[in-house]
């Protein structure tokens, strides 16, 4: 399963805080998880026009997303040893259906069963100009 929350890293408000906006979504794409938001939420991966609603003002978006332990720490040691893809193309693949990671970074924020909860944020607005 996975579970992202969208929020604008550099947004004119803070997500963080108490107060909740319209920039602040959380989405369940699993289809035998029964969905309480509202119908409009993004379906995972986002495709350009997903992502450009939920860019902020500098053309970055921070996704949250859980991913598999296993494979995310795979991730890390293919990219420390420059055999492979880093931990931030497996959370792109998880997140965006377009583009590359591009000035991005992935950080463990938590864990959930086997899962590590990770904010992952990356430059989207390139792939969005063409």
């Amino acid at each position: 399963m996975t579970l992202m929350t969208f929020t604008p890293a550099r947004a004119s408000h803070d997500c963080d805080s108490r107060f909740f906006s319209p920039a602040c979504v959380t989405e369940s794409p699993v289809a035998t998880v029964e969905n309480t938001l509202p119908e409009e939420s993004p379906q995972l991966p986002l495709n350009m026009v997903q992502a450009e609603d939920l860019m902020d003002r500098d053309g970055y978006v921070t996704v949250t997303v859980h991913l598999d332990q296993d494979k995310y720490l795979d991730h890390v040691i293919a990219s420390a040893t420059g055999d492979g893809l880093s931990p931030e193309d497996y959370a792109h693949e998880a997140a965006f259906g377009f583009g590359w990671p591009r000035e991005s970074s992935a950080e463990i924020t938590g864990v959930s069963g086997s899962e590590f909860i990770v904010s992952y944020t990356t430059f989207i607005r390139e792939y969005l100009d063409n």
